[in-house]
This record gives structure tokens, sequence and C-alpha cells, in this order.
């Protein structure tokens, strides 16, 4: 599988992600990604690995 964000055919699995638009609302979405996307995209304050978060990579 390829990773949602970068197309990426690199280890990707699959993580559900809360994304918190100024604490107006969320969204979960379910996305495959590679670690960098991962980590990149959880580096940011306002999103959340809610799912599969058991694998997030460490740092």
């Amino acid at each position: 599988m390829t990773c949602s964000n970068c197309g990426d055919g690199a280890l990707t699995r699959e993580y559900t992600l809360r994304f918190d638009f100024d604490g107006q609302s969320t969204k979960e979405l379910d996305l495959t990604l590679c670690t960098d996307c991962l980590r990149e995209l959880c580096s940011d304050s306002s999103v959340e690995a809610v799912d599969g978060s058991d694998h997030l990579p460490v740092e």
C-alpha cells in the first residue's frame, strides 16, 4: 500500500487521525501513512492519532 499523504510505497500502516479545527469542530480520517508522514502530521498540535496509536513511531 502507498502512503495517503506522500504516495511513497515505504512501510505503511492504517491510522485514524483526529483533526481539531480551532476547537470549533473535529473530523476523524482513516489514512494509510508511512512513518515520516505520521510523525510530521502528529507534530501539529491540532492532529491526534486516535487509533493505531500503539504503533506510533518513537522519537
